[in-house]
């Protein structure tokens, strides 16, 4: 079974990949980036990554921080609502995935922190 489940969820990923249109803009490569995150996500219990010893919790804030303002910032570029000259390379076009790649970390990142969280 352990060595099926990363299978199905790559299958799952890779259909659902492609039912997730290409004329959303922004949108279609956040919710492609979501997807790939949520899969990768989804086997860290089966990796042990899950363990509360391995996860430096506090360190991975930081990066996750980080990744939420940067693709708010490419958001309000995508739809000229915001512009910062010095920042041209982080703007994306509607034929870039460089934001679907960032969404994936960062849900992949979330996921993490939402595994190993301390029990209420």
């Amino acid at each position: 079974m352990i060595a099926v489940t990363p299978l199905v969820v790559c299958a799952l990923v890779c259909i659902l990949f492609s039912l997730i249109p290409t004329t959303l803009g922004f949108a279609s490569g956040f919710l492609r980036g979501l997807l790939i995150g949520l899969g990768m996500g989804a086997l860290l219990p089966l990796a042990h990554g899950a363990r509360k010893q391995n996860v430096p919790r506090k360190i991975l804030w930081l990066p996750a921080a980080f990744l939420s303002i940067l693709l708010v910032y490419q958001y309000l570029t995508f739809e000229g609502m915001l512009s910062i000259p010095a920042l041209y390379f982080l703007n994306v076009t509607v034929v870039d995935s460089r934001h679907m790649i960032e969404t994936s970390i960062l849900t992949f990142l979330s996921c993490l922190l939402f595994i190993t969280r301390k029990p209420a």
